[in-house]
């Protein structure tokens, strides 16, 4: 009996909790079911004004199409796709043309840049020689220019031969001029010899030797007995 005293007890303390947790579950679960709800009904009613929008859209098409307006139009526009594809191979065969035509000047512009380079370097090349060549004349041109370089005249030689020392070059062999006499001994003079036009050499200056006033006599001597005497 006790026992089922406790049963009833406990049954009826269950439902009591049971009826207190019903109020509650369903407010938690309205609460949240309610947006999602809400949130659907309005999509329904985009759905719903989307359709009515389609119906008046259809409805206008399909008037249109009754009426036949666009139809000469379609029409004129198949008419034309010919020529329009026509045109298109035309541009298409010209677009290749100009790019070959392009690549061709690409490697035509190539080759001439390595041509002119090539020019180029042979011109410097044949510059730096024609620079070698002129320094080799004009150190030649200063060669002969200098007194150790001339040829020996027979006036000379024969001066040379009769003892004299130092043997001064005549005006007609040498272009240097000769020395003149100022109180027994001579000065000595300087005369530029500059190389011929065209050579881009430095002039050289010669000096003469100074000589005394016996040694110019004794070659006036021998100058004078080197000559044939007259008839």
């Amino acid at each position: 009996m006790e026992e089922n005293r406790m049963e009833m007890k406990n049954g009826a303390s269950f439902e009591e909790k049971l009826q207190e947790a019903v109020p509650k579950l369903t407010k938690d679960l309205s609460s949240h079911f309610t947006p999602l709800i809400d949130h659907l009904t309005s999509q329904m009613e985009q759905v719903r004004h989307g359709q009515v929008t389609l119906l008046q859209e259809l409805s206008e098409l399909n008037h249109i199409v009754d009426a036949n307006i666009d139809v000469p139009n379609v029409s004129a526009t198949l008419n034309r796709l010919p020529q329009y594809h026509y045109k298109l191979k035309q541009l298409r065969n010209t677009m290749q043309n100009l790019t070959s035509r392009s690549q061709r000047l690409v490697k035509r512009a190539d080759a001439l840049k390595r041509i002119r380079l090539e020019y180029s370097r042979q011109a410097d090349e044949m510059a730096r020689r024609e620079r070698h060549r002129d320094h080799l004349l004009a150190a030649r041109v200063a060669e002969r220019g200098s007194p150790s370089s001339r040829p020996v005249s027979p006036r000379e030689s024969a001066l040379a031969r009769s003892g004299e020392e130092d043997v001064v070059p005549s005006a007609e062999s040498s272009p240097v001029a000769s020395p003149s006499v100022n109180s027994g001994a001579t000065t000595p003079s300087a005369v530029v010899i500059s190389p011929p036009e065209g050579d881009r050499a430095t002039p050289v200056a010669s000096v003469t030797k100074p000589t005394v006033a016996k040694k110019k006599k004794k070659r006036r001597e021998v100058e004078i007995g080197d000559l044939p005497a007259k008839k």
